[in-house]
């Protein structure tokens, strides 16, 4: 004989009864919320939105906190696809320094003249990306407003100008000598010019200095 309790000794329809029950077991709320997570993970998050906006279900997905409306999920699903996008477009594009005004050579440039732009990554080579290496030089050629800076496009400040009459220093020892000269050339701080003596009317070669005089060296 078999123990009571066996579906042999149960009465008839109580099969159906115990389907029943467990079925309702599995329609418990966490039992949706099993559902409903893997809806989101698995099937995409529009169309389980579009599921929860169907039947007007409210979830609790965000432990500890409130639950959410479905127009509440749709906005977070949006932001979250916004911020996706934006890091990746982020990821393609460098933030370059560019010209906000059109600058010609011999400008110094100045904070004011500048302005950030995104630039494509893979086209960003040759370009200064560094504002700071900017600001204090001198455009040596004409720069366009919105367009990356060239590194080769800018210089030192000229501090002798072609033309214009300069100081020559000439040093030896303790002894000292200056006269009168005219550029031949331009040049920035450091860099060897060609000047031509007022008086003598002799070409000579010195080295720029920071304060624009020119040190003539001893041949």
């Amino acid at each position: 004989m078999k123990a009571a309790g066996t579906y042999a000794y149960l009465p008839a329809g109580a099969h159906r009864a115990n389907r029943k029950v467990h079925a309702r077991q599995l329609r418990t709320p966490e039992r949706k919320k099993t559902r409903l997570c893997l809806a989101l993970a698995g099937a995409g998050t529009v169309l389980a939105l579009a599921f929860l906006a169907a039947i007007g279900m409210k979830t609790d997905l965000i432990p500890q906190a409130r639950a959410l409306t479905v127009e509440e999920l749709a906005l977070q699903a949006e932001q979250a696809r916004r911020t996706a996008s934006l890091s990746r477009r982020e990821s393609r594009y460098a933030p370059l320094p560019v010209p906000a005004v059109t600058i010609y050579p011999g400008q110094v440039i100045d904070a004011s003249m500048l302005r950030t732009r995104p630039w494509p990554r893979d086209r960003a080579a040759g370009f200064v990306d560094d504002a700071r290496a900017i600001i204090g030089r001198m455009a040596v050629r004409t720069l366009v407003r919105n367009r990356p800076i060239p590194a080769a496009a800018l210089s030192a400040p000229y501090v002798v100008r072609k033309g214009k009459t300069v100081r020559l220093i000439f040093r030896e020892g303790g002894l000292e000598i200056t006269a009168l000269a005219t550029a031949l050339e331009d040049a920035a701080a450091g860099r060897l010019v060609a000047v031509r003596n007022v008086d003598s009317g002799r070409t000579v070669y010195g080295i720029a200095q920071p304060d624009g005089t020119v040190l003539v060296k001893k041949p």
